[in-house]
């Protein structure tokens, strides 16, 4: 069941940062904003960040990572 819920929360995550729209006012922007980093994230940040963590995913449910 733990494992279930590991590959939940994955996934949520990938399909967050993968679809979530590049904006001045997105979490990531403002967290770094206030921390004084000025550093834009790109699409690019989004779409690894969103394959990474799918496959992730993929390697838990399929027992390739335990």
């Amino acid at each position: 069941m733990l494992k279930l819920f590991i590959i939940a929360i994955l996934i949520i995550n990938s399909i967050f940062w993968g679809f979530y729209p590049i904006s001045k006012i997105s979490v990531h922007q403002r967290l770094l904003s206030k921390i004084g980093i000025e550093y834009n994230i790109g699409i690019g940040f989004h779409l690894l960040s969103g394959l990474f963590f799918y496959l992730i995913a993929f390697l838990v449910s399929h027992n390739f990572i335990s």
